[in-house]
């Protein structure tokens, strides 16, 4: 699942019923990032974000999973997947087939590798005089590097 489906399906509003906060009726609640007596984080559930005017925080639901948690980017990611019930945060591994979406993993890896390889063919093609000059003025043999040129 990419972070941008993960953020139209997780509402902050869910973020915060795991964290069991729960805004008063003008969308506010006591910072969790900062000691403070009174409300300053703001929830803007039009937008699914939010902000504090205390300590200056504001983001997504990612954004508040990660400082919540201490957590880096990646597991607030697969945090936040995980609370958007539609995949767990850490797939089991099984012997089973694969589903569709590995498939297709497989098949963009297919197409990558065969621009990757077009590339590398590119820089042999007769019309690559540049590229290949510009690596014998920096001293690189072009026949022993395994880098791409797009010769159009």
């Amino acid at each position: 699942m990419e972070i941008k489906e993960i953020k139209q399906r997780l509402s902050i509003e869910t973020v915060l019923n795991h964290y069991d906060l729960h805004p008063d009726r003008n969308g506010m609640i006591k910072c969790p990032f900062h000691p403070e007596d009174t409300a300053s984080l703001k929830i803007y559930d039009k937008t699914n974000t939010f902000n504090c005017f205390g300590c200056g925080a504001n983001g997504d639901g990612i954004q508040f999973i990660e400082l919540y948690d201490k957590r880096g980017k990646h597991e607030a990611i697969l945090k936040a997947q995980g609370l958007t019930d539609i995949a767990p945060a850490i797939k089991p591994q099984t012997n089973q087939k694969p589903s569709e979406p590995v498939k297709m993993h497989e098949d963009r890896s297919e197409i990558l590798t065969k621009i990757f390889e077009s590339f590398k063919h590119g820089l042999r093609h007769p019309v690559s005089v540049k590229p290949k000059e510009y690596l014998k003025e920096r001293n690189l043999s072009p026949d022993l590097l395994e880098i791409g040129y797009n010769s159009g």
